[in-house]
């Protein structure tokens, strides 16, 4: 067990012995050999990251990020042209903070909004109702005023028909006392002749 232990140390160390001499290398390099990178750009989103790729340094491609000037591997991608590139984008603590408060911006400015939208929504709700309630009393009122005005029409009727009656009443007691005069008048000219 303990040589298993020893064994895995030592490969350990070898591999970072071996990353660690590729990097001595990588520092090491002339300007000019750095030069022959081929540069592009990756976009991520509205950032702009500048890429360099190296040829192929044992069975590894070494991509260097010009923004951050670190360097990453990709272990076992052979480049056949170049063109088949595998884009890596990086990103800082700081950018993921921000993307996360934008994010949370984002959340909290959509739930006012539906705060929003969801008082609005009841306001017209109660908008609704009240006309609703208003077209009812005005329904009611007009109702009662319909009612009014026919019973209006019922009393000027009865109005009128004991205006009607009165007159007739009138008339007859004038055509009574006109009897009543022309018998006295009669009454007078017997006298006389006596």
């Amino acid at each position: 067990m303990l040589k298993k232990f020893i064994i895995m140390l030592l490969i350990t160390s070898e591999s970072y012995a071996m990353e660690n001499e590729e990097m001595d290398m990588m520092d090491e390099m002339p300007y000019s050999e750095l030069d022959k990178y081929s540069e592009h750009t990756v976009n991520e989103g509205s950032e702009h990251l500048n890429v360099s790729k190296s040829p192929q340094l044992d069975s590894q491609i070494t991509v260097k990020i010009l923004d951050n000037d670190q360097i990453y591997y990709r272990s076992q991608i052979k480049e056949d042209r170049a063109d088949d590139f595998a884009h890596i984008t990086y990103m800082q603590r700081s950018e993921l903070a921000l993307l996360r408060k934008m994010e949370n911006s984002k959340l909290k400015l959509q739930l006012h909004d539906e705060d929003k939208i969801n008082e609005l929504q009841n306001e017209v709700a109660n908008l609704k109702e009240d006309r609703g309630n208003d077209r009812e009393s005005i329904k009611s009122l007009l109702s009662k005023l319909q009612n009014k005005e026919e019973k209006s029409e019922q009393l000027k009727l009865e109005l009128q028909n004991r205006q009607n009656e009165f007159n007739y009443q009138i008339t007859k007691l004038q055509n009574e006392a006109a009897i009543l005069q022309n018998s006295k008048n009669d009454g007078q000219k017997n006298i006389d002749k006596l």
